[in-house]
């Protein structure tokens, strides 16, 4: 797995430096890698789905516009993840949008969240998920939504792992709380 990493690593400095250069193809690449990750990250944050997809062509907007500000010491994802936190974040305060209980948006394969028998019970847990702390929600998403390390979530949220695990146990403290009511 290590030599995995390593190459995509080295894949995405070449990305990176081929977007820089305004190269149409490589930065299709890169929407075509990382968008639908995105947009279900901004998905879940927000509960909104025409709100995700804004989000998540802004975030690339935002990231093509600083692309010469990019510094190579972290994964694209990472970066792309916390443009798209940062937008998350500002949305909700400016909008404080009513959230939708109705689960209509995408979902990736594979995660915690997929393995839901209920409907109603993945949207009660989905805006209990939203309703949490700002830095909570975030890296209980990141975590089992996009399932991303520890590590991956403390590059993204600014912090250390150890305050990552203390959010996550905080998190699923609060989320066992408010959902002690529903039937698995």
């Amino acid at each position: 797995m290590p030599f995995r990493k390593k190459n995509r690593s080295k894949n995405d400095i070449a990305l990176i430096k081929a977007v820089s250069k305004r190269d149409e193809i490589a930065f299709r690449d890169l929407l075509n890698r990382f968008q639908h990750k995105i947009r279900n990250y901004a998905f879940r944050f927000l509960g909104d789905t025409e709100e995700a997809k804004d989000i998540a062509q802004e975030t690339f907007l935002k990231f093509y516009r600083s692309i010469d500000n990019y510094r190579y010491s972290g994964s694209i994802s990472s970066y792309l993840y916390t443009i798209a936190r940062n937008l998350c974040i500002d949305y909700k305060r400016k909008k404080r949008p009513e959230l939708s209980i109705d689960f209509h948006g995408p979902v990736s394969c594979g995660t915690p969240f997929d393995s839901l028998d209920s409907k109603e019970n993945l949207n009660q847990i989905m805006l209990a998920v939203r309703n949490l702390p700002e830095n909570q929600c975030s890296a209980i998403l990141l975590r089992y939504s996009e399932g991303l390390s520890n590590a991956e979530v403390a590059d993204i949220l600014s912090i250390s792992v150890s305050a990552v695990e203390s959010l996550l146990v905080r998190g699923r403290k609060t989320l066992k709380k408010q959902l002690a009511g529903i039937d698995n």
